[in-house]
């Protein structure tokens, strides 16, 4: 019924749609690059400014110079801050000439075995849709718990009404908001192929974005109420988890802190839940720590056997799944027996995870303080380490705008803004295994100079990257550009003849259907956002 009634489609309407994806992509094209000729303009202006008053000044006194030559080592500072958060990011999936709904419904095997908190949605957009509406794809029959993403459905009203407003077809493109891909192809040598349609992710991808190519990294789940506050200032506040620069008020990110570096404490610092790590991937993943000691009988073995079956038990390559050590479970661990340098703990504060190890008798590794952004800003050395999807979400970003210097968990997989930060530039790398962990910290003591350095460069960029200007740069390169791609490939003439829930069940043949978003109604149960997989406190 629906391929039939797709080929009874004129060709004219699919011309005028194509032209006017192709006018209102132009059109988009030439502003962005108005702007940057306008900020050519002004850089050349300044400089020939420059020249003139630095002449005009050597000839009274060679000083004139030097100062101008400071301004203009200030002005390239700044310009380099903002050079790191506008490096490229390359997507992996090229468009195809033409995509259809059904391409769109295909695609959904890209995040499969999904979880149910997080299953996949599409945005409906254009024709007659002018704020467009978010739809939750499910099987037949079941009913989705979607508790989380409000804010990625908030990012894409604004993002969409701000730069596609002149979007005349209709269009249907989908989204996630799920931790990580968990198909076990991605852990593959080979991949999980190529999808025809795209899927943008507000979670966790791979590194190596060919691995499941057609997962594009849209901005991670927390940066998306900051975005869609940026875009539209009058519709969405200020996301919640962001303050004021030089403002420290309970767990909000903050930039500019007045502490000196010296006067932090000389300590390595980090909170977190116990998660199972990547847990999914054949390769890499792990158990829980609850889980790694029960199955190696360690609940009630003595300290010694214990630090010995953690701490001396080498790389984790060529383990079999139950017999690799959860890289959590080894910092605090080895944070509990070499207390005068660590200070890392498990926490009972997120109600999803372990409340306790059954070793916390023997070696402490639990606190029962909740620890805010006012007590991180007190440590000289920051951790992050990757949670359930691989990756710590806002806290590795978090951590940066703090004055002590973040020691950066580095694993297979990456959030949107990994593209634009580097390793002994932003921040110091530990690996995944975390063998290397005394080593780092031992450079970093002896090297206070550069460590504050190092800090400050990433105080910078998360100060950039936090204004509107870095937000609404973050959704052009993440989300703004291979969007403009889809919209000019997708080509489906029976989109908008029919409600979207028809159009999903005749496009399944009946396997999907479509729920209208809103999770303060059924089957959405929850009424508020929650981090919990990801967070590291």
């Amino acid at each position: 019924m629906t391929t039939r009634y797709r080929n009874e489609i004129g060709s004219n309407r699919e011309r005028e749609s194509l032209l006017a994806s192709s006018s209102s992509s132009s059109k988009r094209s030439r502003s962005r690059n108005d702007g940057l000729n306008k900020a050519e303009d002004l850089e050349e202006k300044d400089g020939i400014t420059a020249k003139v008053f630095c002449n005009t000044m050597f000839m009274i006194t060679v000083g004139g110079c030097a100062l101008v030559a400071m301004g203009s080592f200030l002005k390239s500072s700044f310009d380099s801050v903002r050079e790191d958060s506008r490096s490229s990011f390359d997507f992996d999936w090229q468009a195809p000439s033409s995509i259809s709904y059904e391409d769109v419904l295909e695609a959904r095997d890209l995040t499969q075995p999904e979880q149910m908190r997080m299953p996949m949605h599409v945005f409906e957009w254009g024709g007659s849709k002018e704020n467009g509406q978010s739809w939750t794809i499910t099987p037949s029959g079941a009913q989705s718990l979607d508790d989380r993403s409000t804010g990625a459905d908030m990012f894409i009203k604004a993002v969409m009404k701000a730069e596609f407003s002149d979007v005349d077809k209709p269009i249907h493109f989908g989204w996630a908001t799920q931790d990580y891909p968990r198909n076990a192809c991605v852990d593959s040598a080979s991949g999980c192929g190529q999808s025809k349609a795209p899927i943008f992710s507000f979670g966790t991808v791979p590194k190596d974005s060919s691995k499941i190519s057609g997962l594009i990294q849209a901005p991670t789940l927390p940066f998306t109420p900051c975005i869609a506050h940026a875009f539209a200032p009058e519709q969405y506040g200020q996301c919640e988890w962001f303050s004021s620069p030089g403002q420290c008020k309970e767990d909000k990110m903050f930039t500019e802190s007045t502490a000196s570096f010296d006067s932090l404490i000389p300590k390595m610092f980090w909170r977190g839940s116990d998660w199972p790590f990547l847990e999914m991937y054949p390769s890499v993943g792990t158990t829980s720590g609850t889980k790694f000691l029960d199955n190696h009988n360690l609940c009630g073995a003595i300290a010694g056997d214990i630090v010995n079956a953690i701490l001396n038990s080498g790389s984790n390559s060529g383990k079999a799944f139950n017999d690799r050590l959860p890289p959590r479970l080894r910092a605090v661990v080895h944070a509990a027996v070499n207390q005068d340098d660590y200070d890392i703990k498990f926490t009972d504060s997120n109600p999803n995870a372990p409340p306790t190890l059954c070793i916390e008798n023997t070696l402490p590794t639990f606190s029962k303080e909740t620890k805010t952004a006012c007590d991180y800003a007190q440590y000289k050395y920051l951790l992050d380490l990757g949670g359930g999807g691989g990756t710590s979400w806002k806290t590795t970003f978090w951590a940066m705008g703090m004055p002590g210097v973040l020691f950066h968990h580095e694993t297979p997989m990456k959030d949107s803004f990994y593209g634009k930060i580097e390793a002994w530039k932003h921040y110091i790398p530990v690996s995944t295994d975390l063998s290397d962990l005394d080593k780092q910290l031992n450079w970093a003591k002896s090297n206070p100079g550069e460590c504050e350095k190092i800090s400050k460069r990433a105080s910078a960029f998360v100060k950039y990257m936090m204004s509107a200007e870095g937000l609404k740069e973050h959704a052009r390169e993440t989300f703004i550009e291979p969007m403009s791609k889809f919209i000019q490939a997708y080509n489906d003439p029976v989109d908008g003849t029919e409600d979207t829930r028809e159009l999903t069940i005749h496009s399944s043949n009946g396997a999907l259907v479509a729920w209208v978003y809103n999770p303060d109604s059924v089957p959405y149960l929850a009424k508020r956002e929650m981090f919990f997989d990801d967070e590291t406190f």
